[in-house]
């Protein structure tokens, strides 16, 4: 009964809060301090290595303007433990705690648009955007709600948001360095988006599902995945983006589901969008299709479409193509 009553109260309190406050209302709110794991897992990724010698979180403060502006605020700096503006505690009482994460803080300044004149140069906020380095790991944590970074933002590499229990909504959309991003364990999770980046694998559990999505690419591409319980409480978009013209489909045990680049996914299950490999056009990936691959990289026969037989995106059609095909044949990958 404790356990169905927290698992209300998360989802309540995820959605109120992303529902009622857009993602700068919480930047630079400390309202709260979070749990003492909660502490060491942030600050661990604030210690991180970012760019030119700063660690994550100095990263935050390192404010750049725009050529002719200026600042009129202080933005502060890390002082090395769990806090930064990007992060915020939502809490209702002195028992629930939850740990909301952006990607993005504001300050106040000019950001040096040319006007009209006058007696005082008009003031406006600044939206800062930090780049951020490696992996986030915040699994376990009392994460219930993280914005998406803006278009090509970070250098993150990796999520992960495991065992969250009480994570209500995630958006990771269009960064271009990371591969993987995890949100199992919860069963709040009413919105997750992570779209047009190089996601090779995603892993999370929608919160209408009894078992959760495991999505991975085979080949020359990159996967997302978008789900909004209040829209379609029971639908998920998936979708493929091949980085050459070789798309076989979205296959699950084996077996081919969908040809489509987005597909609508009505329950969980293991599915990998598979790109390049068929080279027998079967619609089948089989150890046939690894020998051919094998020929064409010998020069016994000419591939007709190479983009289908270079999986690993080398450019060229040779033995590893042929092993990595053999293999998701096999059921070894994918």
């Amino acid at each position: 009964m404790k356990k169905t009553l927290k698992t209300i109260l998360c989802a309540a309190l995820a959605l109120a809060i992303a529902a009622v406050l857009p993602a700068s209302s919480f930047a630079g709110q400390k309202l709260d301090v979070p749990t003492e794991y909660d502490q060491q897992m942030l600050t661990a990724f604030w210690h991180q290595e970012a760019y030119d010698g700063l660690s994550n979180g100095e990263a935050v403060y390192d404010v750049h303007v725009p050529e002719g502006g200026y600042i009129s605020e202080d933005p502060g700096e890390y002082e090395g433990g769990y806090y930064t503006r990007l992060i915020s505690v939502l809490s209702e009482n002195d028992d629930v705690g939850f740990l909301s994460m952006h990607f993005e803080y504001s300050v106040m300044g000019w950001d040096g648009t040319p006007y009209d004149g006058g007696d005082e140069e008009p003031m406006m906020c600044l939206t800062i955007r930090p780049d951020l380095y490696g992996e986030l790991d915040l699994h376990g944590t009392s994460l219930a709600y993280m914005s998406s970074p803006e278009a090509g933002q970070t250098h993150i590499t990796k999520v992960n948001l495991d065992d969250c229990t009480c994570l209500g909504s995630v958006r990771f959309n269009e960064q271009p360095f990371c591969t993987e991003i995890s949100a199992l364990g919860s069963n709040s999770l009413w919105r997750f988006s992570a779209l047009n980046g190089a996601f090779r694998k995603i892993d999370f559990k929608p919160s209408r599902y009894s078992d959760a999505l495991n999505l991975s690419a085979f080949g020359n591409g990159s996967i997302g995945a978008f789900y909004l319980s209040p829209e379609n409480p029971e639908e998920t978009t998936l979708s493929a983006y091949p980085k050459a013209d070789a798309v076989v489909g979205w296959f699950e045990d084996g077996e081919l589901v969908s040809t489509e680049l987005e597909y609508v996914r009505t329950e969980g299950g293991s599915l990998t969008a598979v790109f390049g490999g068929d080279a027998d056009g079967d619609g089948a990936i089989t150890i046939t299709d690894a020998v051919l691959t094998m020929r064409a990289s010998m020069g016994i026969i000419q591939a007709a479409n190479s983009g289908m037989l270079d999986v690993d995106g080398s450019e060229d059609i040779d033995i590893a193509d042929a092993l990595l095909i053999m293999r998701f044949a096999m059921g070894l990958i994918g």
